[in-house]
């Protein structure tokens, strides 16, 4: 038994040296490996050898199908590449561009120069094959409150880390970063994190998470937002007023629906019908007109409140402008009405028995406005009647009758040995343009006056001879003309002309000096400017109870160089006028004297 000692022992050393050897070549890959079809996948491989690492020149690896070769470290594959560095004895394969024939088992074999070879036929790997990945796993909260802070995270697996996956986020703004993190089997898990701040118009929109993986197949997962918001009322809210009731609709979005209430005059009312349709509640109001001039709509749900204030129209009968007027001309009859009412009026244009049409009518607010355009010429009572369902308002305009002049008969010519005197009365609506003549001349007429629908025009010239004098009275609608034949200029007639017109003169000067010491004040409403200097005419006279138009002289207190020429009662030619009287109190400041007293001599 001592003779076996030494070489049971060299036989236990040797079986020791064996074993050591074996143990000292392993491999470690993943069983199983799943494999996007189009896409690559990366197979973990981590292997060991007998003494200190090799250079890549000095170590070959091949991977087997079978027995079929499928890559080598000594030959070029296009799409199976070793990406691990085998001096690091990391031997990890990617397979780009996965097809069909790349499924199934493989075995790992090295072999080192100057040392070795080992197939590993025991650690095989199966790539299995699939069409379409997985869908990415979205975690986001489904509930949020607009303006807060959210973070959502999109996480998607896959086989292939030297071309990882990309992440799209879609309807949402933030910002985001991807991760990756190593499973076990050669599975890695990608993720993408998003910190976002919903919107009230994110509210029930799909926030998506696409994710596309190496050779472009695309995957995405979403998940609907529920944006918690406070109420808004909308524009689309308003109240109405009939004759009655007003109603009233508060329209109002909001996540979660809103409870509507109503306030008249700082009371709450209930809505009478409230309904809802989508994020929007419509909450309405009907009660007895009026209530109040403003109602409050109030909105409220547990995120807030929102109120809007409705101004209800005053309704209430028309009010016709003073502004409103009538007018008529040669072409017609022009005639305009402004009423303010709420809500608008219709307007008419009546006469006696009679309607008319409104040639325009036009509303801006509360204003509406008539015209009233008719070739009416005549004399008329126009009305312009307004109604709403409040009541009714009329103004009724009296046009004034526009015709052709006519001359009175009062109107005269007379000559002394100072000149020509006429005075010409016209009667016109509208007034007219008057004009003297003379053998076809026209002459300035010294003096015109209008008062009401009298127009009264006085000529003074230095003719002295016998002249055919015109008074030409011209208007719109027509023209009217009288003639005066002067008689010659002789002594006698001067006596009879000259001695009253005197006495007239030199009385109402002693008239207007009386009254302007006493009154103190100008009469300029009735005085007519002869020469730059204050002579009136007062066109009212009377005689035998009734009011007629005649001429009436007023000289000024400022006495003029023609003053002169008036002949007072010691002048040697008119020396048989009567001595005046001083005159009496009671003359009023435009005192006159009746025209017949001026030709009482004629």
């Amino acid at each position: 038994m001592k003779a076996l000692q030494p070489g049971l022992a060299l036989l236990c050393l040797l079986l020791t040296a064996v074993c050591t050897d074996c143990q000292s070549w392993s491999l470690s890959v993943p069983h199983k490996i799943s494999a996007l079809q189009g896409s690559c996948v990366v197979v973990p491989c981590e292997v060991t050898y007998p003494g200190e690492a090799k250079s890549a020149d000095e170590v070959t690896t091949i991977w087997y199908k079978n027995s079929d070769t499928m890559f080598s470290s000594k030959e070029q594959v296009d799409r199976w590449k070793q990406i691990g560095d085998i001096e690091l004895r990391n031997c990890t394969l990617e397979i780009d561009q996965v097809r069909n024939t790349d499924a199934g088992r493989l075995h790992f074999r090295i072999e080192v120069k100057n040392l070795n070879s080992y197939s590993f036929k025991e650690n095989l790997v199966t790539v299995e094959l699939v069409d379409d990945p997985q869908e990415p796993k979205l975690n986001s909260p489904r509930d949020v409150k607009a303006g807060d802070r959210i973070f959502a995270s999109c996480e998607a697996l896959h086989s292939c880390p030297s071309h990882p996956p990309q992440f799209t986020w879609r309807n949402t703004k933030g910002l985001s970063h991807a991760q990756h993190q190593k499973l076990e089997n050669g599975e890695w898990k990608s993720s993408s994190t998003l910190e976002f701040t919903p919107a009230i118009q994110d509210n029930d929109k799909k926030l998506t998470c696409m994710v596309e993986h190496r050779g472009g197949k695309i995957k995405e997962s979403f998940v609907l937002l529920n944006v918690k918001y406070q109420p808004r009322i909308q524009n689309s809210s308003s109240c109405s007023v009939d004759t009655t009731t007003v109603s009233c609709q508060c329209h109002v979005d909001s996540n979660p629906e809103s409870q509507i209430t109503w306030r008249v005059r700082n009371r709450e009312m209930g809505a009478n019908i409230t309904y809802q349709k989508g994020t929007t509640t419509v909450g309405t109001l009907q009660a007895a007109f009026p209530l109040s001039r403003n109602v409050l709509c109030l909105a409220t749900n547990s995120y807030g409140k929102d109120e809007k204030s409705f101004l209800l129209p005053l309704h209430e009968k028309p009010e016709i402008h003073n502004d409103s007027r009538c007018a008529i001309n040669a072409t017609g009859l022009f005639c305009i009405c402004f009423v303010n009412s709420t809500p608008p009026v219709d307007i008419q244009w009546q006469l006696p028995g009679a309607s008319l049409s409104s040639s325009i009518t036009k509303n801006q607010g509360d204003m509406t406005t008539a015209i009233l355009m008719d070739p009416i010429t005549s004399s008329q009572s126009i009305s312009c009647l307004a109604v709403n369902d409040y009541g009714t308002a009329s103004m009724t305009f009296t046009v004034p009758k526009y015709e052709k002049p006519e001359i009175h008969n009062d109107s005269r010519c007379a000559i002394n040995a100072t000149g020509l005197f006429c005075i010409c009365f016209v009667n016109s609506t509208p007034p007219v343009d008057i004009q003297w003549q003379l053998s076809g001349t026209n002459l300035s007429s010294s003096i015109t006056t209008k008062q009401g629908d009298m127009t009264t025009a006085i000529l003074m010239d230095p003719i002295t001879s016998s002249q055919s004098i015109s008074c030409l009275a011209v208007n719109d609608y027509g023209r009217a003309s009288m003639t005066f034949t002067v008689p010659k200029d002789d002594l006698m007639w001067y006596l009879f002309i000259a001695l009253p017109s005197a006495a007239v003169l030199l009385i109402v000067v002693l008239v207007v000096v009386v009254c302007r010491q006493r009154a103190g004040k100008n009469t300029a409403e009735k005085n007519i400017n002869y020469v730059n200097k204050k002579t009136s005419v007062d066109s009212e006279d009377y005689r035998n109870g009734e009011k007629s138009r005649y001429t009436s002289w007023e000289i000024n207190e400022h006495q003029t160089s023609y003053d002169q020429d008036i002949y007072c009662n010691e002048h040697p030619v008119y020396g048989n006028t009567e001595e005046l009287q001083e005159m009496p109190h009671e003359y009023s400041r435009s005192s006159t004297v009746e025209a017949e007293d001026i030709y009482a001599n004629m």
